[in-house]
């Protein structure tokens, strides 16, 4: 029987087997104490990032892991993929944090398209607002407008069910 916290301590003794901690909170169906880590991974990476410049999967493998990490979890842990996706759409392109919300590992329960789509709108609401109050930059809102249609062009094109009311709503 593997006692988490043993594993934990032994494991963050040698960071290159960070990703072995990762799979076994994932195992251990610790997910926010995994995306709280990763969060924090993620926040040492932006350090080191030019100042303007986002974060990409490319160039930090935390956030590919957050990424891939919040695609595995799937419809079952929608808050968690939520809440923690304000990472990537923060710190990613929209292209690149839109993978979070679409095309979700076999074997693994899509999240709600309405639900991804109420989350997006609320959280442009929250950049715009925020925008207006700093005056900073005008292309984080452009950035949350691509990402909302990047979505719901994959949803309209991957929806199954044709059904003129959902179409719309999209």
């Amino acid at each position: 029987l593997c006692v988490v916290e043993e594993c934990e301590k032994l494991l963050l003794t040698y960071p290159e087997l960070w990703e072995d901690l990762l799979w076994l909170y994932y195992g251990k169906k610790l997910h926010i104490r995994a995306l709280e880590w990763l969060s924090k991974l993620c926040e040492n990476d932006r350090d080191v990032i030019p100042v303007g410049e986002r974060l990409s999967p490319s160039r930090s493998p935390y956030m590919a892991k957050t990424i891939e990490y919040l695609r595995k979890l799937g419809k079952e842990f929608t808050d968690t993929v939520l809440k923690y996706s304000r990472i990537v759409l923060e710190n990613c392109s929209p292209r690149d944090a839109i993978t979070v919300f679409i095309d979700p590992p076999t074997g693994v329960e899509p999240l709600d398209a309405k639900i991804v789509l109420q989350f997006l709108e609320k959280y442009d609401e929250e950049v715009v607002t925020l925008l207006a109050e700093t005056s900073t930059e005008s292309t984080s809102a452009e950035d949350d407008t691509t990402l909302a249609i990047l979505f719901l062009q994959n949803q309209i094109m991957c929806h199954e069910e044709q059904s003129a009311s959902v179409h719309n709503k999209l």
